[in-house]
C-alpha cells in the first residue's frame, strides 16, 4: 500500500487490500514450505518471526479501514508507525535462523543471557 497521507479513493483501498492479503498468503505457504524438515527450534523460530508479520500486517489493514471512516489527525498519524512495525517485523524475519544449527545456537544463546542475568 502506498501511503500519501490523504484518505485513499475506497476502490484503490480495496485493490491494495486485496493485493497485500494475496501476499501474505504467498507468504504464509512460504513459510509452512520451510518449516519442512526444520527440527523443534527452527520450526518455532520461524513460525514467531511469521506471526510476527501477519500480526502487524492485520494491525496496518485494520486501521487502513477504520481510517477511510475517520478524519481524525491521531489516526492518520497512526498509518505511518504501524507500517513501520510492518517493517520492523520484516527486518527482524531477515535475521530468523535458516538451519537447525543456527537456531539451536540461538536459543542456546539466549539462555546463557538469561542465566547470566539471573546470576
Amino acid at each position: 500500500m502506498l501511503w500519501s497521507g490523504e484518505a485513499p479513493d475506497i476502490m484503490a483501498l480495496e485493490e491494495n487490500m486485496g493485493a497485500y492479503c494475496n501476499i501474505l498468503h504467498g507468504f504464509l505457504l512460504f513459510c509452512h514450505g520451510s518449516k519442512v524438515g526444520a527440527g523443534p527450534t527452527l520450526h518455532a523460530s520461524i513460525s514467531a518471526s511469521a506471526k510476527q508479520v501477519v500480526d502487524c500486517s492485520i494491525a496496518l489493514l485494520r486501521k487502513a479501514v477504520c481510517y477511510h471512516e475517520s478524519h481524525d489527525h491521531v489516526k492518520r498519524l497512526s498509518i505511518p508507525q504501524l507500517a513501520g512495525t510492518v517493517w520492523e517485523a520484516c527486518d527482524a524475519l531477515k535475521k530468523t535462523a535458516t538451519t537447525n544449527c543456527t537456531a539451536v545456537r540461538g536459543a542456546m544463546t539466549q539462555v546463557a543471557v538469561s542465566v547470566k542475568d539471573i546470576l
